[in-house]
């Protein structure tokens, strides 16, 4: 009897609209008190950053996905008449049609929603894959322990002379410290780029075991067959 209250009581509150929280992937409540939940068909390849039906990604994702399919765009697409439904996040290795993005852009894309990157992560290899760009460090000020930051401090302080040798000590400090920082960050970048690359191995070599798998499932219903086949014959 207070089940059937609760449930009742639940049903008079809900909200007569699109839940915003599957908007965005979040909602897997039974009591979540929004009282439509309707799927968007286009889900993750959706470009409308105002669309009120329920995608798997959030709207930085998607609006990150609308960036790469801007800038890698299959120019045989829109004519194509054989338009794959995953436009932009097909896993099919063998799929013969048309998809909305290049190669590597939906490798790309499909390596992001497979392995549930963060949009902060995704952004940030995608700049590094695509656009060359490396990564978005901490200000120098934070790299620098509190002892040497105080140092660079009391130097800057001193009102010394040009060419003064304790102008000319801070001077080759601030060098260093830049030297090994550009050296810091573009081994970020290095690295950051050879992860990315076996990550992106491993789901290749994932996708052929897939592959191999379904080929010995299908070889194997065709022995079972071909048995059958030949035992019916030698009933005769």
């Amino acid at each position: 009897m207070i089940t059937s209250f609760y449930k009742y009581k639940m049903s008079n509150n809900f909200f007569n609209k699109n839940c915003p929280y599957f908007v965005e992937g979040k909602c897997k409540s039974n009591l979540c008190r929004y009282k439509y939940h309707i799927k968007c068909n286009k889900n993750v390849a959706c470009v409308n950053l105002e669309c009120c039906y329920g995608h798997s990604i959030s709207q930085n994702m998607r609006r990150l996905f609308k960036e790469i399919i801007d800038e890698h765009k299959n120019p045989e697409y829109e004519k194509s008449k054989n338009k794959c439904f995953y436009s932009i996040n097909c896993f099919n290795v063998n799929c013969n049609k048309e998809h909305l993005v290049l190669p590597e852009a939906m490798q790309f894309i499909n390596h992001i929603i497979k392995e549930s990157i963060s949009y902060e992560n995704a952004n940030s290899l995608y700049n590094i894959q695509f656009k060359n760009k490396s990564p978005v460090i901490e200000p120098l000020n934070e790299l620098i322990d509190s002892k040497l930051k105080n140092d660079l401090l009391n130097l800057t302080e001193i009102d010394e002379e040009p060419g003064t040798p304790i102008k000319n000590d801070r001077e080759d400090l601030k060098s260093n410290l830049l030297q090994e920082l550009m050296v810091a960050q573009n081994n970020i970048n290095v690295l950051s780029k050879k992860i990315y690359n076996k990550d992106i191995e491993i789901q290749g070599l994932l996708n052929e075991r897939k592959y191999l798998e379904s080929k010995i499932y299908q070889n194997r219903a065709k022995v079972h067959q071909l048995t059958m086949n030949i035992m019916n014959l030698g009933s005769f």
